[in-house]
């Protein structure tokens, strides 16, 4: 499983940074979670550098 992550766009937490497509919907992103886009299964969260202690949306 790769367990890598990209930082999300600081401006627009929801969309993803790589297809800029709407992700999280349904809540206000939280920094300590990791959301993959549905789009493009791109990771992203507010501190990659966690993403493999980080819990997954």
């Amino acid at each position: 499983m790769d367990t890598s992550a990209v930082r999300w766009n600081t401006g627009e937490p929801r969309r993803c940074p790589s297809c800029n497509s709407i992700t999280i919907d349904s809540e206000k992103p939280k920094w300590w979670r990791v959301y993959t886009c549905h789009h493009c299964n791109t990771r992203f969260t507010r501190w990659p550098i966690l993403a493999f202690a980080l819990p997954h949306a």
